[in-house]
C-alpha cells in the first residue's frame, strides 16, 4: 500500500486573486525567459491549479498510490477572500472524498480566527464525513492564541489528526510556522496528533530535535523532496536518512506530494518510484560517500505507507 498524506484539491476560483499573481510573478523569476504574462498562459499555471478530484485519482492510479489525504487551503482572511467561500470548499473536498471513499480521505482546513470556525469544523467532521484538520499558520495567526487553542482542543475532542503547514512560503507568513512554534501546543496538548509538512524546507535539525521530544508530532517531506530531487538529489537522500537514522523518529516520517503544485516538477508516478528507488546501488553510493548507511526495505516500507498508517490508524 502507498499513502499520500499531503495532497491538495481545488480550483483557481478557489484560490485568492492576489496570490494567483504573485504565484504567476514568483514563477516568472525563478523560470529564465518566461514572463509574468506568459505564465498566465501556461501548462505550469494549469497544472499547478487544476486540483480535481477526477485528475488526482487518474495520477494515482498511474503511480499505484492507495490513497491520499487531501484539503484545501484558507488565506483569504490573508490574501483578500476568493470567489469561492471556505465552506464552499470544504464541501468540494468533502464531496469528492465521499466521491472516491476508498482513495480519498478529507480533511476540514480552517482559518481559526474566522467566524463559527468551531462550528464548522464539528460540523465538517460530525455530518460531512471530513476526517481531520488542515491549518496553515502563515496566514498570520499564532499557534498559542486562543482560537488556535480552541482548534486544538476541538480536534482532540473529535479524535482527529492535524496536517499542519511548516516553512516559508510564497505572499504568507513563514516564520509562524516554524517547529518552535509547536513547541508549546505539543506540551500543552500532549494528545494531539499532528503532522508537519515539507521537511520544514531544509531546515531539518530544530524539526527532528521536536519529533525527537514530542511523539505525537510526525512529519512529511512533500513538495520540499521534489524541490530538492530536481536541483540536489544527493542532499534530499542526505537529509531523509538523516530523519530515519533515528530511533522512534523513523516511525513518524510520512509520504507525502503536495499535488498539484509539485506535478510541474515531478509527476506522482515518477515521485513514488524516487521513494521505492531509495535502496537501490547509485544512491546507497551516493549515502556511503556522505557516511550514511544505505535504506533498508522496511524504511522504505514506513515512509510509504506503515507510518501513514499509524498516523491514520482511528479513521482509515
Amino acid at each position: 500500500m502507498i499513502i499520500d498524506v499531503h495532497c491538495h484539491l481545488g480550483q483557481l476560483k478557489m484560490f485568492p486573486d492576489s496570490y494567483i499573481d504573485i504565484f504567476a510573478t514568483h514563477i516568472s523569476h525563478i523560470v529564465p525567459g518566461l514572463s509574468k504574462e506568459a505564465v498566465y498562459q501556461s501548462e505550469i499555471m494549469k497544472k499547478s491549479f487544476d486540483g480535481s478530484p477526477e485528475r488526482l485519482i487518474k495520477e494515482m492510479d498511474e503511480a499505484h498510490i492507495d490513497k491520499a489525504v487531501v484539503f484545501g487551503v484558507d488565506w483569504g482572511l490573508a490574501l483578500g477572500e476568493p470567489k469561492i467561500p471556505i465552506e464552499e470548499y470544504n464541501k468540494y473536498i468533502a464531496k469528492a472524498s465521499q466521491d472516491y471513499s476508498d482513495r480519498l480521505i478529507g480533511f476540514f482546513t480552517i482559518d481559526p480566527r474566522r467566524k463559527n470556525a468551531i462550528e464548522l469544523f464539528e460540523t465538517a467532521i460530525t455530518k460531512w464525513e471530513m476526517r481531520g484538520l488542515k491549518i496553515h499558520p502563515t496566514t498570520g495567526y499564532k499557534l498559542t492564541d486562543e482560537k488556535s487553542r480552541a482548534l486544538f482542543k476541538k480536534a482532540i475532542e473529535l479524535e482527529v489528526p492535524i496536517v499542519s503547514h511548516l516553512g516559508y512560503i510564497t505572499a504568507l507568513k513563514g516564520y509562524l510556522a516554524k517547529p518552535r512554534y509547536f513547541d508549546e501546543i505539543t506540551t500543552d496538548f500532549p494528545d494531539l496528533k499532528i503532522s508537519l509538512a515539507h521537511l520544514n524546507y531544509g531546515e531539518i535539525e530544530d524539526l527532528l530535535n521536536l519529533m525527537f521530544c514530542k511523539t505525537g508530532v510526525y512529519c512529511d517531506f512533500s513538495s520540499h523532496g521534489q524541490i530538492l530531487m530536481m536541483n540536489s538529489p544527493p542532499d534530499f537522500y542526505r537529509q531523509l536518512r538523516f530523519f530515519m537514522n533515528f530511533e522512534g523518529v523513523k516511525d513518524r516520517v510520512m509520504f507525502g506530494t503536495d499535488w498539484p503544485m509539485t506535478s510541474n516538477i515531478m509527476s506522482l508516478k515518477d515521485w513514488v518510484a524516487t521513494i521505492k528507488n531509495l535502496g537501490n546501488e547509485k544512491v546507497s553510493q551516493i549515502l556511503n560517500v556522505n557516511g550514511y548507511k544505505r535504506f533498508k526495505k522496511s524504511e522504505i516500507t514506513k515512509l510509504l505507507s506503515k507510518n501513514a498508517q499509524n498516523f491514520l490508524k482511528n479513521i482509515l
